[in-house]
This record gives C-alpha cells, sequence and structure tokens, in this order.
C-alpha cells in the first residue's frame, strides 16, 4: 500500500469499529421500560457502512470486527454473556443479508439511481427482517416478551439507522452542484424548527409532516452528502426529544407505543431520503449526459460546417485554377496537333513520318486531357449519332495499343456485336478511351479484354483488366473528380479525371459508366449507351 494511504487505512480499521462498540453502548443504553431491545440501534448503520467500505478482498475481516464490537457493546451493557454472542452473531448476519441483497460482495455499491436506491431499501428491510425476527423469536422464548411488538420495532430500528448511515459508503461520484450558502442556513433554520414544533416538549398535535416538507427541500434542492446530512441529523434529533422527559408525539400512552411510532417514522424518512436522493442524482446525471451529448453534436454540426466550407472553397479554388491552366494550354495545344496533322499529310522520308506520327499522337492525347479538364456537364448536350459499338470498340483498341505496349500488355477484343449505340460518337469514345486507358494502366501485365452486349435497351461495352482492384473504399470513391486511391497513388501517375469524365460523358447521353472491383480480382468497367436496332454505322 502506498504510504499517503496507510494513515486512513489505519485510522478506519480502528476507528470505525470503535464507532460500533460507542454506537452499540448508546443504543443499548436507549433501552426503554417493558422492551428487551432498544428503541435505535446506530450501531447497524455504521456495521453496513464500514462492510460498504472496505475492499471486497477484507470484507471478511470487517465482518469478523462488526461480530466482536457488537457482542462487546452487548456485554459491556449487562447483557448474559451467551445472549451477547447471539446478539452479534445476529448483527452480522444482518449485513452478511444485507450485502448480498446488495451484490457487494466482489465490486463496489452506488447509490447512483432510483433503481440502486429501491435495491439499498430492500436490502435494509431484508436485513433488519432477518435480524428482527431471530430476536423476537429468542425474546419470546427465553425472555417472555412480545414477539410482534419487538419485530416492529427491531425491524424498524434496525432499518433505518441502515438507511440514514451506511448510504455515506455508496455515495457516487459528486456532481458540479452549486449550492446557495443562504439557503443553506435558511433550510437548517426551518428544518430545525419543524423538528422542535413537531416532536419537541410543548407539541400537541401531529405534525411530523412539516419535517417531510423540510427533508424534501434538502433531499431536491441539495447534493446528496448534504440531504443524506441533513436527514440523520434529523433523525438523532427526533430520538433526543422523543426519548425526553414529557409527552411526546401527542400520545398519551405507553412507552411502547411511543417507541412504535419512533421506530416507524425514523425508517420512513430514511426510506424517502435514500429514494429522494438518488432520484434526484440519476436525473441531473443524465441531464448533464443529454446536455454533453448535445454539445457534442452541436460542436460536430460546427466542424461539419466549417469543414464544408473549407472543401467548397477548396473546390472553387480548384476548378479555377483548373479552367484557367486548361484554357492557357489549349491554344499552344491545339497548334502543335494541327501543325503535326499536316506533317502528318505531308510526304516525308520515313523516319520523319514516324516521328511526325508520334508528335500527332501525344498531341491528340494532350487535347483529350485537356477537354477532360475543361468539360462540364453544363456544356450543352453534343447532338446525338448512330454510333458503330464494335467500330468504336476496334477505334478505341487502335489508339491504345501503343500505350498497352509500352506496359507489356494487350488489348484483345473478344467477339463482335453488331450493336449500335445513340450517342454522340466523339463522347463514346472518349469515355471509352478513358477506362481503356485505365485498365491498360492497371493490367499487371496481362492482356486486356473488352467486349459488347445488349442489357435490355442499352449497348453495354465491358472492359475487363486482371490488375490489384480496387479496395470498397476506391471503389465508393472511385467516380469524383480528381480522387485517386491509395493503391493507385503508388502504382501510377495521374489526375484522378478517367472515371469521373467517362461516367459524366456517358449520363449526358443516356447512359452510365459502372464498376466492379475486388482486391486482388483485377476490375470490370461497363460503358452502357442507349442502343438501336438500326444498322451499323461507321465510327
Amino acid at each position: 500500500m502506498k504510504p499517503h494511504r496507510v494513515a486512513p487505512a489505519i485510522a478506519m480499521w480502528t476507528l470505525t469499529p470503535a464507532g460500533i462498540f460507542a454506537l452499540g453502548v448508546l443504543g443499548a443504553s436507549l433501552h426503554a421500560p417493558g422492551l428487551l431491545i432498544a428503541p435505535w440501534w446506530p450501531a447497524a448503520g455504521l456495521s453496513l457502512w464500514f462492510a460498504l467500505r472496505v475492499a471486497p478482498q477484507h470484507r471478511a475481516l470487517a465482518l469478523v470486527l462488526i461480530f466482536v464490537v457488537t457482542a462487546a457493546a452487548n456485554a459491556v451493557t449487562g447483557r448474559p454473556f451467551p445472549l451477547c454472542v447471539v446478539y452479534g452473531a445476529l448483527n452480522t448476519v444482518e449485513i452478511i443479508a444485507a450485502l448480498s441483497i446488495l451484490k457487494a460482495w466482489r465490486t463496489p455499491y452506488r447509490l447512483d439511481s432510483f433503481a440502486a436506491a429501491a435495491r439499498f431499501v430492500f436490502a435494509a428491510f431484508i436485513g433488519a427482517l432477518v435480524l428482527s425476527v431471530s430476536v423476537s423469536a429468542i425474546g419470546a422464548i427465553f425472555l417472555g416478551g412480545s414477539f410482534w411488538t419487538t419485530v416492529v420495532i427491531a425491524f424498524a430500528s434496525h432499518s433505518s439507522a441502515m438507511m440514514l448511515i451506511a448510504p455515506f459508503a455508496a455515495l457516487p461520484r459528486r456532481l458540479p452542484d452549486r449550492i446557495n450558502p443562504l439557503e443553506l442556513v435558511l433550510h437548517a433554520t426551518i428544518a430545525a424548527a419543524a423538528t422542535i414544533l413537531a416532536f419537541g416538549p410543548f407539541s400537541s398535535a401531529p405534525l411530523a409532516f412539516l419535517v417531510f416538507a423540510a427533508l424534501a427541500w434538502g433531499a431536491l434542492r441539495f447534493p446528496m452528502h448534504i440531504a443524506l446530512t441533513q436527514s440523520l441529523v434529523i433523525a438523532v434529533a427526533v430520538i433526543a426529544l422523543v426519548l425526553s422527559p414529557g409527552d411526546v408525539f401527542g400520545v398519551a400512552g405507553t412507552s411502547i407505543n411511543v417507541t412504535v411510532t419512533l421506530v416507524t417514522f425514523l425508517s420512513t424518512v430514511g426510506v424517502f431520503t435514500v429514494l429522494v436522493v438518488a432520484s434526484r442524482h440519476e436525473s441531473k446525471t443524465n441531464a448533464a449526459i443529454a446536455l454533453t451529448a448535445a454539445h457534442d453534436v452541436a460542436e460536430a454540426e460546427r466542424e461539419r460546417a466549417a469543414t464544408l466550407s473549407m472543401r467548397l472553397d477548396l473546390e472553387r479554388q480548384r476548378e479555377d485554377f483548373v479552367t484557367a491552366t486548361s484554357h492557357e494550354l489549349r491554344t499552344p495545344a491545339t497548334n502543335i496537333l494541327g501543325y503535326s496533322e499536316l506533317l502528318v499529310a505531308a510526304q516525308l522520308p520515313p523516319e520523319l513520318a514516324d516521328w511526325s506520327r508520334a508528335v500527332h499522337r501525344s498531341a491528340t492525347r494532350l487535347k483529350l486531357l485537356l477537354d477532360d479538364l475543361h468539360h462540364s456537364t453544363a456544356d450543352p448536350a453534343p447532338p446525338v449519332e448512330e454510333t458503330d459499338v464494335d467500330g468504336l470498340i476496334r477505334v478505341t483498341r487502335d489508339a491504345h495499343a501503343k500505350d498497352a505496349l509500352a506496359h507489356r500488355t494487350t488489348i484483345e477484343i473478344v467477339g463482335s456485336c453488331g450493336l449500335v449505340a445513340k450517342s454522340n460518337t466523339v463522347d463514346a469514345q472518349r469515355a471509352l478511351s478513358s477506362l481503356v486507358s485505365n485498365a491498360v494502366k492497371f493490367s499487371a501485365e496481362q492482356p486486356v479484354r473488352i467486349f459488347a452486349h445488349r442489357n435490355g435497351d442499352h449497348a453495354v461495352v465491358t472492359v475487363v483488366d486482371s490488375g490489384a482492384g480496387m479496395t470498397p473504399e476506391t471503389l465508393a470513391n472511385a467516380f469524383e473528380r480528381f480522387y485517386r486511391g491509395a493503391d493507385a497513388e503508388a502504382a501510377v501517375s495521374g489526375l484522378g479525371l478517367g472515371l469521373a469524365t467517362a461516367r459524366e460523358l456517358a449520363q449526358r447521353n443516356g447512359g452510365d459508366v459502372r464498376l466492379d472491383s475486388t482486391p486482388g480480382g483485377g476490375t470490370r468497367a461497363s460503358l452502357h449507351l442507349p442502343a438501336t436496332n438500326a444498322p451499323s454505322a461507321t465510327v
């Protein structure tokens, strides 16, 4: 054990048993004429507090001490030794029964909800019932006492003591309550006046309800430890007033009648206080949780709004940059493409002709890339034409043949379909070109296959590669402009425009682009275009 915890532990293990002994002696000294038991037994409350306060692994030792000190307290008051041992054992059994109901043998018990308070009250009742029945039976058999009177008094006195004292060992974490000192002083003054008025020597009417009004005020307004303290103080004050000489409760009867009324009142105070303070704590805890959750939601919404605003601003800046860049590059790219077309058409030596065709291909690809950057779905829809799907596939394959060779792969056309699509031919070629370009880049040196078939009212051109495939996250974001998955970033360079542009081109022609991919299983990209039954046209 750490040094700073040794002193408190020693104090608890010495002072608490001494306190139980002192309260036992005090309780026995309150013995009223005609009764076999004390009208109140505060040692039961401190014993349960002790059992709940110690660590679970030390509870057996605590129970042994409870037995010893309660038996000793009975012996000091002059009771026969066998009866002292029996009473000590019954006091210990009472605590064991309460601990069993609370299920507090291995885990700490906290009075933090109405359900926990109800279990605590039930545990106090069961423990007190076990003791009261046992003590009453012993008294009736060996000492000639009244069984039922003893049961009622012992039950109420022990249960009230446990409910008024033991909860201090089960206090939950304190809530950030604000206590008004003036209200606290005012409440204490009114509670004292109500107690004296109801139970003082000049009381001539049953005014106990005044005390409950003060108890309700304290239990509903103040933190749990203060509310429990006020109930305990009021209970002690009531006992002192009731057991003082003079007519009490306004009841002209025997001391047994007074005692029964007293212990019943104390037990009611215990039940009321425990249930109300635990309910207040639970409601304030739930309110704090709800407030924290609402604050978190509001904070999350603010962060989301700020993130969205930042994203929109970045998107605007990116679009402005792309628009300005593509606009500045389109003119020199168009010039290069125009002059390269003239060179290709000219009669040049074979070597120069190859070079001019290479320049023309590169210029054409640069022009397509700039078109992708500049492309917008807000552009006017192009005229719809009849596009020969087989011719579209052949042209696209030929355009990417050299790229496929550079990536050590080939492009294979699987059969012919004889379909005609209703779309703008340039849009269809650009869309399919984007799909084939992606497949070639990620082909993993295996052939890229292209085939087409009819699906309802659409001609479907499918491009299949045997690359690494896409993760679910990449697949979910594949059609966002400028998005590139982590696997794509590591594999090949690019801008992340191909799939987004292909889908935009297909959709403005009444079609779509769909992907089917799994990690390690390659990718199937399908271009859907409206189909017609017209004869094939030339691309």
